[in-house]
């Protein structure tokens, strides 16, 4: 999928710019499941019952398709940031939550290969993908908080 351009965060209540994953990418991975499901129903409809030889490469096939299927839906549904004037929280189903004050944060690096920002403090790493809708907010938003000398990602 391409990169959206200035799609705008959204806001909470109390006003905390919330980072996370776009309508486009959610109905990307409902598309992809629900082409999966009608692929598997039509196959219990046409083709013969396997025999007990053929079982482990459709189980095999069955994991390489649902193990990342399941891994992305999990990412886009279930990771968010929250961005205030004091700092960044973390949201993440594969992590604990962690609130970074900007005054916190030893640097913000560019990670190419993972197309995230690496937020750095003595507690840990936030990650900040490049495909959250609010990206732009967030960048500026840490550039007003963070020094230039901490944020050699982020010019």
């Amino acid at each position: 999928m391409q990169r959206r351009q200035n799609m705008r965060g959204r806001r909470d209540l109390q006003g905390a710019l919330i980072l996370e994953y776009g309508r486009q990418y959610r109905r990307f991975l409902v598309g992809i499941a629900l082409a999966w499901i009608g692929l598997l129903a039509l196959l219990t409809q046409v083709a013969p019952s396997p025999e007990a030889a053929d079982l482990p490469i459709l189980a095999l096939a069955l994991l390489v398709v649902t193990v990342p299927l399941g891994y992305g839906t999990i990412e886009t549904l279930g990771v968010s940031h929250r961005v205030t004037e004091d700092g960044l929280e973390r949201r993440s189903p594969w992590t604990s939550p962690l609130f970074v004050r900007w005054s916190e944060v030893e640097t913000i690096q560019y990670r190419r290969i993972l197309e995230c920002y690496a937020i750095h403090c003595p507690r840990g790493v936030v990650r900040v993908s490049i495909h959250l809708d609010g990206l732009a907010e967030f960048q500026e938003t840490a550039r007003l908080r963070v020094p230039r000398d901490r944020r050699p990602g982020l010019p």
